[in-house]
């Protein structure tokens, strides 16, 4: 049982340090983002958009906007 626990310490700090070195790789764009609500009567949420290796250019952010808009929420109500 000893060694179980041990294998589960070591699994967990090493989902720790790969956490952070995905951390050190992302960067955080300077777009202000409200993320559209899901529902009817509800108010969108602030996020940050992240990207990695490199920002994000303006086009950039302008597709991935309009994905998540036309696409991903398409039918949300």
């Amino acid at each position: 049982m000893a060694s179980n626990q041990s294998t589960k310490t070591v699994g967990f700090t090493g989902k720790i340090l790969l956490y952070v070195k995905f951390v050190k790789r992302v960067l955080e764009n300077p777009y202000s983002h409200t993320h559209p609500p899901y529902h009817v009567g509800n108010h969108g949420h602030d996020l940050v958009i992240m990207r990695s290796p490199k920002m994000l250019t303006p086009n950039e952010y302008d597709v991935f906007f309009s994905f998540l808009e036309n696409t991903v929420m398409k039918n949300a109500y």
